[in-house]
């Protein structure tokens, strides 16, 4: 049976998917490699000295920091060298997306032996983690941005004094106006399916208009 115990971790901030795919599959991977040896398995993320340290053994994960230093380490080794390091009966396989080092996954084995047959078994189970904790920074993100636009949005309405797009609009101009002298103010948005971006509000020669224009946004050239 799969569980999983959460703890506070106090000034480290882990990006786990909410779904709790991440807790999932590292459980699911601590019951694959009984099978052939393992004693426990560690994901290590965080700076050399105060660190998350997520721990794995029969399907149970714990989460919880640790102020354990790395360095020394085989999993500090890894994350700074981006490979794999078989150290006696511990196999650490760094936990990468892309180019960056999200941490380290450890696994401990009952023999030497045992740790170095199940090298490749480590390096896809870090691999499937990398994924995963992508997914929990991206929805992380969007999660503060959507916070974030929220918050725009209801103090727009507060000024405005009303929900009304064109209403809104019009007291951001007045706003922004009293800090900044301007001929001319738009707002526009984004347009994902099109890749344009679309002005819907023009305030130009001391009248506001609601519009609708269309540019095409710029792709990025190679190497920006």
């Amino acid at each position: 049976m799969q569980g999983i115990v959460a703890r506070s971790l106090p000034g480290v901030e882990i990006d786990h998917p909410p779904d709790g795919a991440y807790e999932r599959a590292l459980a699911a991977l601590s019951v694959e490699l009984a099978s052939v040896g393992l004693l426990e398995l560690n994901v290590w993320r965080g700076g050399a000295a105060v660190c998350s340290l997520d721990r794995a053994v029969g399907g149970q994960v714990v989460r919880d920091v640790c102020d354990a230093a790395t360095a020394g380490r085989p999993e500090g080794a890894t994350m700074r060298q981006r490979r794999t390091h078989v150290d006696a009966e511990i196999v650490a396989a760094p936990i990468l997306f892309e180019q960056r080092v999200l941490g380290a996954l450890s696994a401990r084995f009952d023999s030497r032996s045992a740790a170095t047959a199940a090298q490749s078994q480590v390096e896809q189970g870090a691999e499937r983690l990398a994924a995963l904790l992508e997914v929990g920074r991206l929805s992380r993100r969007n999660a503060a941005l959507s916070q974030d636009w929220e918050t725009v949005v209801s103090a727009l309405q507060s000024i405005a004094g009303g929900n009304d797009l064109h209403t809104i609009c019009d007291a951001a101009r007045r706003h922004v106006s009293e800090a900044i002298d301007f001929e001319a103010f738009l707002v526009a948005r984004t347009l994902a399916e099109s890749g344009e971006l679309e002005v819907f509000y023009l305030y130009e020669d001391g009248l506001p208009r609601e519009v609708s224009f269309r540019y095409a946004l710029a792709k990025e050239s190679p190497g920006t």
